[in-house]
């Protein structure tokens, strides 16, 4: 989804064989945030994908509480070397992006002592993690 200079992709289950196909595809990937596929699980975010996709903001669905390994450290570990920033909804809440098509504004909605992978910013509500220009 792009509005007006900002570029959304949401993932749902998508894992490596689909990013694979799309990053093959000549498709435009380039977003500045990613819902990420798959909780991020082992079999989402390749580095090969997150190259393409250069996302400035990741955001992870996760279910607090529930342990099913979701997110892997592997996957977070891969936005740092794209720089891009991490929310989780287990560590941080709602995930709230506002845009006017120019920049962008993400918010989270719990208080956490957990800083946001690939930022040197802990979590505080509401706590924009990036703003775009």
């Amino acid at each position: 989804m792009t509005y007006g200079c900002v570029s959304f992709l949401f993932m749902g289950d998508a894992n490596a064989d689909t990013e694979s196909r799309m990053a093959n595809s000549g498709t435009n990937l380039q977003a500045d945030i990613i819902n990420v596929g798959h909780h991020g699980s082992a079999i989402s975010s390749s580095s090969a994908f997150l190259s393409k996709a250069q996302p400035k903001t990741r955001v992870i669905d996760v279910w607090a509480g529930k342990y099913y390994g979701h997110p892997t450290s592997a996957t977070l570990g891969r936005p740092a070397r794209v720089g891009s920033a991490v929310c989780r909804t287990d560590l941080n809440g709602d995930v709230t992006v506002t845009t006017d098509g120019t920049k962008n504004d993400v918010k989270t909605g719990l208080a956490s002592s957990q800083p946001i992978a690939g930022s040197a910013k802990t979590v505080t509500t509401p706590q924009p993690v990036s703003t775009q220009s």
